[in-house]
């Protein structure tokens, strides 16, 4: 940097000796090296002292991707370093059993609600006791209970990105092949978002749920 300047300073200064602008004498011969040690006293010295130092952290935002229920892994739809945006599928699970659980219950749900229909005209017309109404109308509410819940795992069967960020690598995809694909609640697997890059600098490979810290 001192180099530079002090070469745009001779520079200018052969321009305006040139056009007369400043004579030529001993002082601009040797106004170089006063220049270049101004320099050095008055901006370098001081920056010395000023410029920032330390250790530097960089931070990123790490998530742990776990699939709230079991089954097996039919679909990986990411590879490793891939750039993934908000919403992305991640991988996907057999979800046939949580149909089948769906459709169950709804036909059960359907029965029940035809139960309970009957129930009240009979206690209408005082041809039915209350309790059977009462039991009909609990039944309906168990039965709405239990579909919520079916539905939500089926919902659940598909798992995707929560956040803009980038895979940390295919080694999940492998993961699951030598589990026979099978993945169960709770014993997820590692997906790292972030701004920058992915994971920890000495993290460049996802990981199964608990062999890492961060997991």
């Amino acid at each position: 940097m001192i180099v530079f300047l002090t070469v745009c300073y001779i520079a200018v200064l052969a321009v305006l000796i040139k056009l007369k602008v400043v004579p030529l004498n001993t002082f601009t011969k040797i106004s170089p090296v006063i220049f270049n040690l101004l320099l050095f006293v008055g901006l370098f010295i001081p920056m010395q002292f000023a410029a920032p130092s330390g250790p530097v952290i960089a931070g990123r935002h790490v998530v742990q991707i776990v699939p709230l229920v079991a089954g097996r892994v039919t679909e990986v739809a990411v590879e490793g370093y891939q750039p993934i945006k908000q919403g992305d599928l991640l991988f996907r699970m057999d979800d046939t059993p949580y149909r089948a659980a769906v459709a169950a219950i709804d036909a059960q749900l359907t029965l029940a609600k035809r139960r309970f229909d009957q129930a009240s005209v009979l206690a209408k017309s005082q041809a039915g006791s209350r309790y059977e109404l009462e039991a009909a109308e609990t039944q309906v509410e168990n039965l709405e209970a239990q579909l919520a819940a079916a539905q939500f795992n089926l919902d659940n069967t598909s798992v995707y990105a929560p956040s803009n960020g980038h895979v940390t690598s295919s080694r999940i995809a492998r993961r699951f092949d030598a589990n026979g694909g099978a993945v169960h609640a709770g014993n997820g697997f590692c997906r790292r978002f972030g701004h920058h890059h992915y994971g920890p600098d000495t993290a460049d490979q996802s990981s199964p749920c608990g062999s890492r810290p961060e997991c």
